[in-house]
């Protein structure tokens, strides 16, 4: 639903998208590109209904590109419908708060490519059973994850490629 997403110019010729319109979306596909220019960041508080409200969204599904580098800060902020996340391969960083209280969050996939995690990414995920991720543990344990970044969730277990590891 491109009509419902805000699409802001970058520095670099790129653009960052928000969902500012689509408070009552149950799914968005962002698309790779708008008007000729990559979409390459989600921006600050991007499907979390604004930094004034922090309203609950009932974004169900979400299909990002793998143009997508970045998913900036509180982007899904207190999402209670979001159950599951496929974070493309293109991203290298999870800002700060970015799945924060996203209380249905169940299973999320995360590619070898992410070197930072950053603080309270996934912190109040109370239903979050499992990480996907697409690397070998030696990767998982050296991304640089910042404080707190899984604070208050239940126990998990990440999955790799050549084994697991359980919070």
């Amino acid at each position: 639903m491109i009509a419902f997403l805000d699409f802001y110019p970058l520095d670099d010729g790129t653009l960052g998208v928000k969902a500012d319109k689509s408070l009552y979306l149950s799914e968005i596909v962002v698309p790779a590109t708008y008007k000729g220019k990559t979409v390459t960041k989600i921006l600050d508080y991007g499907f979390s209904g604004g930094i004034d409200g922090y309203i609950s969204l009932p974004l169900k599904k979400i299909t990002l590109p793998n143009t997508i580098t970045s998913i900036e800060m509180e982007v899904f902020y207190g999402d209670e419908s979001l159950d599951s996340i496929n974070i493309p391969d293109s991203v290298t960083s999870i800002g700060v708060q970015a799945f924060l209280c996203c209380s249905r969050l169940t299973s999320m996939t995360i590619p070898d490519s992410v070197t930072n995690i950053d603080n309270w990414a996934i912190a109040r995920c109370s239903s979050l059973t499992s990480i996907n991720f697409q690397g070998t543990i030696e990767q998982w344990n050296a991304i640089s994850k910042g404080w707190n970044w899984d604070s208050e969730t239940d126990n998990y277990v990440v999955y790799c490629t050549d084994g697991y590891i359980a919070k």
